[in-house]
Parts: structure tokens; C-alpha cells; sequence
């Protein structure tokens, strides 16, 4: 019973510290990422996905933000959240009308865009 309330709270600790990533997020360029040493990389037919490190050097950590960007002009398109799959809960993805997460698979992270 401990285990799914400390499971409850940090899922609902997650989701707090998504919907601040959001807001914060509109404010900063691509290019403003690249400065402050973000890695941004393409992803066919999503964008440019720009995180605080490499990817890899990521992996393992509870949640990874990852900041979206039009591949053409570099213009803000949304905020997405990693979530590692060992926090998954099967929630919703409201964000993108979805029923759940995405699995992403080759990382072990669900991730859904904030718009």
C-alpha cells in the first residue's frame, strides 16, 4: 500500500514539473538552447528535439524534458515529457487526445507532448 502512495505522489509530483516545464517553455529559441549547451537533434517528421544533454547521457533518470522545435524555421512547437517506464502508470496523454503515453521503446521512456 506504501509502495503505489509513493508511486501516486511522484507521478502526481511529475505532472506538476511538466506543467511548469510548459510554461517556461515558450520563452526560449532553439537557438537560445543551443547556447546554453542543450543537444538538439532531428526527429523525421516530429521536428528538432532539443534535451539538457545527450540523450544517452539521460538515460536512467525519472523524466527527461525534451523541448520541440519546427525543423524549418526553429519556431516553439510544444514541451514533450520522458517518463522512465519503471513510473508508468497508464495515464492519459490529454495533451494529444491520446488514451496513454507513448512507448518509445530503444530508451525505456513513455513520453507525452504538452501543447
Amino acid at each position: 500500500m506504501r509502495n503505489a502512495f509513493v508511486r501516486v505522489v511522484r507521478v502526481a509530483a511529475l505532472l506538476g514539473l511538466a506543467g511548469a516545464v510548459f510554461a517556461q517553455g515558450r520563452g526560449h529559441s532553439m537557438d537560445q538552447m543551443l547556447k546554453a549547451g542543450w543537444d538538439c537533434f532531428p526527429v523525421p517528421g516530429l521536428g528538432m528535439h532539443c534535451t539538457r544533454a545527450p540523450i544517452g547521457q539521460l538515460v536512467g533518470d525519472p523524466t527527461i524534458v525534451v523541448k520541440v522545435y519546427d525543423t524549418d524555421t526553429g519556431a516553439f512547437l510544444s514541451t514533450e515529457l520522458l517518463m522512465h517506464e519503471d513510473l508508468y502508470q497508464e495515464q492519459p496523454c490529454p495533451q494529444e487526445g491520446a488514451e496513454h503515453w507513448h512507448y518509445l521503446g530503444g530508451p525505456p521512456y513513455y513520453a507525452c507532448h504538452h501543447r
